[in-house]
């Protein structure tokens, strides 16, 4: 009912509901790469020559405008490794997300987003991705990674859960006469 309820205020009215996470700690017992796979922050524009049928290749060009990071997890093969999951995040302020832009601190890394490919989806390379940047974020001095999730996007949010994330707060996003606008809570 909470799903198709969502789901009619943002077909019908323009309205998303937006869960805001933060993560504040690397979790070690998160970051081990699974046997058969490498991982680390590499050039955006280099993911272009892997990326596939199954990845957002116009998001790509967003992430490259907007120097976003990269950390990419590869499964190793005797092509040179094949593109499994990437994680997208920022570290300066604004974001673009849509028609909105997303501002934060400058000790806050924004998860904009991730993608698996569903060959590799349920190996728990989404959490691993996520912590091990952390863990190189944490050293550069940042404290927090913030990401959105959408309240109808249950899989995601379950993982957010599962890695450690904390809901740190709720954001209702739409358009009034024209105008982007977005509610939210404090934190």
């Amino acid at each position: 009912m909470r799903i198709w309820l969502l789901r009619c205020l943002d077909s019908i009215f323009g309205i998303r509901v937006s869960l805001c996470f933060g993560l504040e700690q690397a979790n070690a017992r998160l970051t081990p790469l699974p046997p058969g796979f490498r991982g680390g922050f590499v050039e955006p524009r280099t993911l272009a020559r892997y990326m596939g049928e199954a990845f957002d290749k116009a998001f790509l060009e967003q992430a490259c405008a907007e120097s976003m990071d990269a950390y990419a997890i590869f499964h190793q093969s005797n092509d040179g490794g094949r593109l499994a999951t990437v994680n997208w995040l920022a570290r300066k302020a604004p974001v673009r997300s849509g028609d909105y832009l997303i501002h934060f601190e400058d000790s806050i890394v924004y998860g904009h987003r991730v993608d698996t490919h569903p060959d590799y989806r349920g190996r728990g390379l989404f959490p691993c991705a996520v912590h091990r940047a952390m863990q190189e974020y944490q050293a550069q001095g940042f404290r927090l990674m913030l990401a959105n999730v959408e309240a109808h996007n249950l899989s995601s949010i379950r993982g957010a859960y599962r890695g450690g994330h904390r809901r740190l707060g709720l954001a209702l996003i739409g358009h009034c006469m024209g105008q982007p606008y977005a509610i939210h809570t404090p934190g």
